[in-house]
């Protein structure tokens, strides 16, 4: 039986990659690709009509192998069994990372020029797409899960966050009646829009999920600022150009326990030396922290 293996990105809060290996009824998902959940699609009716969901039936991890939950009553043991010793046995061997193939994209367009603003969503098959909402908005990772300091003038002011600020930024942007747009990306980086009515070129849409190329000098300021605080996570993305991964690298030399988190996931290296010296760091603070 075919198994697919893949990754797509978690938009609107960016929170990262989502690692992706099935079959066609039970998945393992990841967000480091090291703690995986084994999930069993259980198929019912209610009312006659045709419910699918996913349960929980199991845990992976290298070390210990498979780690089986209790079965719920409703999934039969004998399709389950085969099937989590064929997911376990493509685990132990996947390399890692995933390739990225979420190539339906859901972005939030400028008021005026409705081109892609903000990343709201992903899609690896065109059957998971979901109409676009009425009133889309988009977030940006949260004050209490992403420390980023406000300047000494910032705090003198009383200024909120700095994610609080950006999004507020992509609000007023978005308009009064935001727009939501899904798009099919090619190969060369180009999109085609799902209503076949407008293809636009790889540099209409931001490499880092989020425009930086604000008309206000405050907001391109506030935007890369966010970005680069995000520079460890961010890192882990596909595609993306030699010069934003590098810039992205430069970013990160405040962060090095967050590299060393998500190291074995960046698809390439662009400053080695520098990225070295991150995790020797990284190891020197873990080890200090355990005297």
């Amino acid at each position: 039986m075919s198994i697919c293996a893949y990754s797509k990105r978690l938009s609107s809060p960016f929170q990262g990659l989502v690692h992706i290996i099935s079959e066609p009824r039970v998945r393992a998902l990841s967000l480091n690709a090291k703690d995986w959940e084994l999930q069993f699609l259980v198929e019912s009716m209610r009312d006659n009509v045709p419910l699918r969901r996913y349960a929980r039936v199991a845990g992976w991890i290298k070390s210990e192998g498979l780690m089986p939950f209790p079965v719920p009553p409703e999934i039969d043991a004998k399709q389950l069994e085969p099937a989590l010793q064929r997911l376990s046995a493509a685990l132990e061997n996947q390399l890692i990372p995933l390739a990225m193939e979420d190539k339906f994209e859901l972005w939030l367009l400028e008021e005026q020029s409705l081109q892609p603003l903000a990343l709201l969503k992903t899609c690896h098959h065109l059957d998971e797409i979901t109409p676009a909402p009425k009133r889309p908005r988009w977030q940006a990772v949260a004050a209490n899960q992403l420390k980023i300091e406000n300047t000494q003038t910032e705090q003198q002011q009383g200024l909120p966050p700095i994610s609080a600020r950006v999004q507020g930024w992509v609000r007023k942007c978005a308009g009064q009646n935001p727009k939501a747009c899904w798009f099919q990306r090619q190969a060369d980086g180009s999109g085609q829009s799902l209503t076949g009515d407008r293809q636009l070129s790889t540099n209409a849409f931001p490499e880092l999920m989020l425009r930086e190329d604000w008309q206000d000098t405050d907001a391109t300021s506030l935007c890369q600022r966010y970005l680069n605080r995000l520079a460890p996570r961010l890192l882990t993305l596909q595609k993306l150009s030699r010069t934003c991964r590098l810039r992205l690298e430069n970013a990160s030399k405040d962060y090095a326990l967050e590299v060393e988190a998500n190291y074995h996931l960046f698809p390439e290296v662009v400053d080695k030396d520098g990225i070295n010296a991150l995790l020797v760091e990284a190891q020197l603070r873990r080890a200090h922290s355990a005297i």
